[in-house]
């Protein structure tokens, strides 16, 4: 039923879809066939129209005035006997102007006369008034000049004398805010020299503690590493002494039967064959060697059978012959040279009981010598005597054949395992000690630790309250620095004011008390002007008259040339019309009559444009109607598309919604079949069931108040608060136990290494605070001085964004070029940048030398004048330091000492 209602609704979606789409297509149509094209050439044809009409019109007016040319050429034609009166007028007046022009002559002798007159005039006028002009002019000049003067020395002092109250009433408020900022510093050093005081006290009890808490820490680090020595050395001692008794196991085992059997007249192994004094086992091992094992036998025929039976029984064995070993004799002349050497032969120190063995020692041992120390003094022996073998008790060997250090024969395993047992014991006995010591330690470093947490937090608790009181104190000195300078500035300010507005007084005194003598000489300079300028007066009015008199002479004189031109030129073209006028008049009949019958048509077809105008005025009219009835249609069809369009769009969202709805219905349809096609599989595989049947199960009862739903519940709660059944919990605990207690060890560490830590970070933020402070001081000093240095004229100063935070302050660059009233580098060009950045870069080279400094185009966006000024402060730097500079200016690669070049290649540079 939900599909078909969805289909239904989806339906009539569509179908109200498809209307509203037909009915756009509609007016979309209508707004074509309704459009204004055919209006527009109605109205470009009617243009046309009009535009013709005009033409003609004005053809016909052409046409008029070519008529009445016309009839006004045949009216002068019937008037030719007029122009033929007229030029017997001009005749006649031409003849008077000539005799005017002879009138004119005395006039413009007596013009001269007056102009003569009026020059010497001038003479006179330039002899008696030229100096009185002159020193009128001077001293009016000099009466402004000191007037104006006056006037800007007035101003000026009052200008000082107010900047002076300003100034005064401003370094009065600094030296108050001075004399509050003492009494601030002061209380602020009280509470900074309690703090100190508390500070110190604490210091001392955390020095104290931290003192028992370091020699705790030593004294278990000491049990510690004491205890890890000596069960090393247990280890070692121990593990030595298996090794050792294993090889001497191995070494003791003695001749074998089979080497006994094979032969007769075995004596044994020689180390059994023979008695070492005690301590000097292995010297005897390490002076005879490998024959320390070697098999004694009597007769060299019984020594082949026994090498016979030891080749047959794959077995290594040595085996010593005594027939044929030597004689006593050559054995004692061997020793006795060693003892006339002072050294002592370790044959003496050796004894055999049998004879033979002992001539066998006797060759063994002729050249070796006992040294009773380590193997240093027997080195130094055998280089003094390189001929003879020199051995140690401790089993070292030094001969002509190499040196080797102690022994590994079966002679020398038992003094070793004998020392290996004793040095166990000793280890374990240490190693007891190390265990009680280490818990006497931790115990200590425990009640230690105590002490320096709690002394730690009331030292941390009174440096905190010194370092706010040291802030405010930094502030405090910061504000009063700031102020000093600016009274400073403010007192050298009102000392020049003062002594600008001293010498401003000083300069209007005689500025005042040379004004009335020089006003006078003004008075008396204008009114000699005055009598000048009367004077100058009446003799310009005449020569005004004069150049009138002359102007008008001249006048008459070229009036009459002009008119007599003029006359002889009328009388002439008079001449020349009459001749033309009888030539032409007959032409002059003949175009009149073609003329007026061209009127009489072009009349006609004016009165028929005229009235074709009216209609097409009529026309138009009734166009312009039809048009805006059409633009009222095409308007409505737009509103009528606009709401179908929204009503389109209203349709289509609703679609989409019923959509969305469809596909969410269908998700939620296939997660419930999904949930009870997994109810029958568990009903199934868990229980055996079908749904059929276990819908027909009985119901199990449920206690009295409680529904199947909450049942469940309750089992799931019971079920969930057992939990399951963990067998290993015990192993666990044991392992989360001893885990426990290693990480709490190391949690003790890390908060005393925490506590190490902030006392560390807290020494270094004072030392940062200090460092930064009076690096800072320098820097913004040095940055000042650089500025103006590299900006004649202009204020460049460094300041913190965050003066109470030192650890997390900015730095901000303030600069004003000379002219400008610009403090933010970025409202700065780039070569003002470059140059701000330049003066910050040498106040920290400045204030923190060092021995040699590389920039990399620092100069490239400079001119020629800041590129000086860059080179100059480099070459104040070049004195005491080593400058590298990349760059592509050439200014700056001749002012270097050594240029190195580089240019790339392909591949590379």
């Amino acid at each position: 039923e939900q599909g078909e209602a969805q289909a239904a609704l989806q339906a009539d979606l569509r179908a109200e879809l498809d209307d509203l789409n037909a009915r756009v297509a509609a007016d979309e149509q209508r707004l074509a066939r309704h459009g204004m094209d055919d209006h527009s050439e109605r109205l470009a044809r009617l243009e046309g129209l009009r535009a013709r009409a005009a033409g003609l019109a004005a053809v016909a007016v052409e046409r008029q005035r070519g008529i009445e040319h016309q009839r006004a050429a045949l009216a002068d034609h019937d008037l030719a006997a007029g122009l033929q009166a007229e030029l017997e007028r001009c005749r006649k007046e031409l003849s008077a102007v000539v005799l005017s022009a002879a009138a004119a002559d005395s006039d413009r002798l007596r013009l001269a006369q007056m102009q003569e007159r009026l020059e010497a005039d001038r003479a006179a006028f330039g002899a008696a008034w030229g100096d009185a002009a002159g020193f009128g002019a001077g001293a009016v000049s000099e009466a402004a000049e000191a007037r104006g003067e006056l006037s800007a020395l007035r101003s000026s002092i009052e200008l000082g004398r107010s900047e002076q109250g300003r100034l005064a009433e401003r370094l009065e408020e600094s030296e108050r805010r001075l004399r509050d900022l003492a009494g601030r510093v002061d209380g602020h050093r009280a509470e900074l020299g309690r703090c100190n005081d508390e500070i110190a006290a604490r210091s001392a009890e955390l020095a104290a503690a931290e003192s028992a808490l370091s020699d705790a820490s030593d004294a278990l680090e000491g049990a510690v590493e004491a205890r890890s020595a000596a069960e090393g050395d247990l280890r070692h001692w121990t593990a030595r002494s298996e090794a050792l008794a294993m090889a001497l196991e191995e070494a003791a085992r003695g001749v074998p039967a089979e080497v006994r059997a094979a032969a007769d007249g075995v004596l044994g192994l020689l180390g059994d064959l023979v008695e070492v004094d005690p301590g000097l086992e292995a010297a005897f091992a390490a002076a005879v060697g490998d024959a320390v094992g070697a098999v004694v036998v009597r007769q060299a025929a019984a020594a082949r059978r026994v090498l016979d039976s030891v080749e047959a029984g794959d077995a290594g064995a040595a085996v010593i012959a005594l027939e044929g070993s030597g004689d006593a004799g050559a054995a004692g002349a061997a020793g006795a040279p060693l003892q006339r050497l002072g050294l002592e032969p370790l044959r003496g120190r050796v004894r055999a009981a049998d004879p033979d063995v002992g001539r066998l020692l006797d060759v063994l041992l002729a050249s070796t010598v006992l040294v009773e120390d380590d193997w240093r003094a027997a080195a130094d022996t055998w280089m003094r005597h390189p001929g003879v073998v020199v051995v140690t008790p401790a089993g070292d060997r030094l001969s002509s054949r190499g040196w080797r250090l102690g022994v590994h024969g079966a002679a020398g395993l038992r003094p070793a395992l004998a020392e290996a047992d004793q040095r166990i014991e000793a280890a374990r006995t240490a190693c007891g000690r190390a265990d009680a010591a280490c818990e006497a330690a931790r115990s200590g470093l425990a009640e230690s630790r105590g002490r320096v947490d709690e002394t730690g937090g009331r030292l941390a608790a009174a440096e905190a309250a010194a370092a706010a009181a040291s802030d405010a104190i930094n502030g405090a000195e910061s504000d009063r620095r700031d102020l000093d300078t600016t009274s400073s500035t403010l007192r050298d300010h009102l000392a020049e004011t003062t002594r600008r507005v001293d010498e401003a007084v000083g300069r209007a005194a005689p500025i005042e008390a040379r004004l009335p003598e020089l006003e006078a000489a003004e008075a008396e300079a204008r009114r000699r002007r005055r009598g000048a300028a009367e004077a100058r007066t009446a003799l310009d009015r005449r020569a005004s008259e004069v150049a009138s008199m002359a102007a008008e002479q001249s006048a008459t004189d070229a009036g009459l040339e002009q008119r007599q031109q003029m006359l002889q030129a009328r009388a002439s073209e008079l001449e020349d019309r009459l001749a033309r006028h009888r030539s032409s008049r007959a032409a002059a009949t003949e175009r009149m009559a073609g003329l007026e019958r061209e009127a009489t048509v072009l009349d006609t077809l004016r009165r028929a444009v005229e009235e074709r105008t009216g209609v097409l005025n009529a026309g138009l009219a009734e166009i312009r109607e039809v048009r805006r009835r059409h633009s009222e249609e095409v308007r409505a069809l737009a509103a009528s598309l606009d709401d179908l369009r929204r009503r389109h769009a209203a349709a289509e969202s609703r679609y989409e919604a019923v959509r969305q709805d469809e596909g969410r219905r269908d998700v939620e349809e296939a997660e419930v079949r999904t949930l009870l096609q997994g109810a029958v599989e568990r009903l199934r595989d868990a229980y055996g069931l079908s749904p059929q049947q276990a819908a027909e199960a009985p119901l199990p009862e449920l206690p009295d108040g409680l529904g199947p739903d909450q049942r469940v519940e309750q089992l799931a709660a019971e079920l969930e608060i057992m939990g399951p059944v963990n067998p290993l919990a015990l192993a666990e605990y044991d392992e989360l136990y001893e885990r426990h207690e290693l990480l709490s060890g190391q949690m003790d560490d890390i908060r005393a290494a925490r506590r190490d830590l902030n006392r560390v970070i807290r020494s270094i933020d004072a030392e940062i605070r200090t460092v930064f402070s009076s690096a800072f001081v320098d820097v913004a000093a040095n940055f000042e001085v650089l500025f103006e240095a590299l900006f004649p004229g202009g204020e460049g100063r460094l300041s913190l964004t965050d003066p109470d935070d030192l650890l997390d302050t900015g730095i901000e660059i303030s600069a004003k070029p000379s002219g400008k009233n610009v403090k933010r580098l970025s409202l700065l060009s780039g070569g003002e940048r470059t140059l701000a950045a330049l003066a910050f870069l040498f106040a920290v080279f400045r204030s923190r030398p060092s021995p040699f400094y590389v920039m990399d185009e620092v100069e490239a966006a400079l001119d020629d004048v800041n590129l000086h000024r860059f080179l100059k402060l480099v070459d104040e730097f070049r004195a005491d330091a080593q400058l590298v500079i990349v760059t592509h200016q050439k200014r700056t690669m001749e002012a270097a000492d050594c240029l190195q070049g580089v240019s790339m290649k392909p591949g590379g540079s």
